[in-house]
């Protein structure tokens, strides 16, 4: 899509081994002390964020086990303002790559079948029937039919939030929101 970066091999992370190691050193004590922690790269154009998370992304996999999802805002004509947070979830919910682009059957399969895992309940659940509409509300931005738009927000803000949790207790969540 526009706006998007290719994925390319990396080379090697040059000259950033202190930006590095404080940022490992975040990861390992928020994976010690089951806790949220939050960071923020800011900079200009071209500096290098988004390569750095994405190398604190490989790390978090490789010493923690870490889930990485990532998720980047476009620089024009997207509505919704939670686009980077959607296509995390999408990525949460398609972790084989198998949704196909446009097919709301198949993303709602995926949500509800990752949901129900998650919170190891039937995918019938009320529960996860909230959970899923609320993701679902977030990933495309629509209300279902009546429903009051503001609580379909505010639905899907605590659908978001109750699914990182759900995600955390298998071990770390590193999220990375580009572009913002």
């Amino acid at each position: 899509p526009p706006g998007r970066r290719r994925r390319r091999e990396q080379a090697p992370l040059l000259g950033r081994d202190s930006e590095v190691a404080t940022l490992e050193q975040v990861v390992a004590m928020a994976a010690r002390k089951s806790r949220a922690h939050l960071v923020l790269l800011s900079g200009e154009a071209g500096v290098g964020k988004s390569r750095l998370a994405g190398e604190l992304g490989l790390r978090a996999v490789r010493d923690f086990r870490a889930e990485v999802l990532t998720g980047q805002c476009v620089p024009y004509g997207d509505a919704n303002v939670f686009a980077a947070v959607a296509e995390a979830l999408r990525r949460a919910c398609d972790r084989d790559g198998a949704i196909s682009v446009g097919v709301e059957t198949d993303l709602r399969a995926r949500v509800v079948e990752r949901v129900s895992a998650l919170l190891e309940v039937p995918a019938e659940a009320a529960e996860c029937g909230r959970m899923v509409e609320g993701l679902l509300h977030l990933m495309d931005g629509v209300t279902r039919p009546g429903v009051d738009p503001t609580r379909a927000r505010d639905d899907a803000l605590r659908s978001t939030i109750a699914f990182f949790e759900a995600l955390t207790a298998n071990g770390p969540l590193v999220l990375t929101l580009s572009d913002l």
